[in-house]
């Protein structure tokens, strides 16, 4: 059957051996009723024998043509699978991409809030250092009849 995907049908087993049949079996028989009712050699008899041939080898091509059409109905599915592969692969690609960039951005989102805690954390640490006594500014008053203002230190350098 592989010679018949190639496309040489004539030098089939299958085919040469039908061949051979028809030329041995049903030629003969052929060739006889004609020569009994003196038609032998006739356009008639030649008719008779391509009808034989053709009876013979018809379904042969028949099932050979039939294989072939299968292979190459396979190799268009093929095809057009690996054309849809292929044409999905970009999108692929633009997809990973993307997710590569969104994995990016939460890293330097993450590098970003991590700086900008540390620089509080030092901010905190410069305050305390800066003013190591606390803060004076806040302003305690005992009342109008003693005309007298008091501060009251708060924080002594510790971090809140």
């Amino acid at each position: 059957m592989g010679q018949f995907i190639q496309g040489d049908f004539g030098n089939t087993p299958a085919v040469q051996q039908a061949v051979r049949g028809v030329k041995q079996q049903v030629l003969p028989v052929i060739q006889n009723a004609n020569a009994r009712m003196g038609l032998s050699n006739s356009p008639f008899e030649s008719q008779q024998e391509g009808t034989a041939m053709a009876q013979a080898i018809a379904p042969i091509f028949q099932t050979g043509l039939g294989l072939q059409a299968q292979q190459t109905n396979q190799a268009i599915t093929n095809l057009r699978e690996l054309g849809q592969t292929e044409a999905l692969r970009p999108i692929q690609a633009q997809r990973e991409a993307q997710s590569w960039g969104d994995i990016q951005r939460q890293v330097q989102t993450q590098q970003a809030e991590a700086n900008v805690r540390e620089f509080e954390r030092i901010s905190n640490l410069l305050t305390g250092y800066i003013n190591p006594f606390g803060n004076y500014n806040v302003m305690t008053s005992a009342g109008p009849s003693t005309g007298r203002t008091t501060t009251t230190p708060t924080g002594f350098g510790l971090v809140k």
